[in-house]
């Protein structure tokens, strides 16, 4: 998974941090090719974080 992330900003004095969300999401059960089981249930959990 990438996220990439394109805006302008204003110069500042010092390098600060950027409040940017990131999702992130982790299928259990799956095969080599990330793929499910034909007829099986996945759940997929996600979560979102700075």
């Amino acid at each position: 998974m990438e996220t990439a992330w394109t805006f302008t900003s204003e110069r500042t004095p010092e390098a600060k941090p950027l409040p940017l969300l990131a999702v992130r999401y982790a299928p259990a059960d799956l095969d080599g090719f990330n793929r499910a089981r034909t007829g099986t249930v996945t759940r997929v959990p996600v979560r979102g974080g700075a």
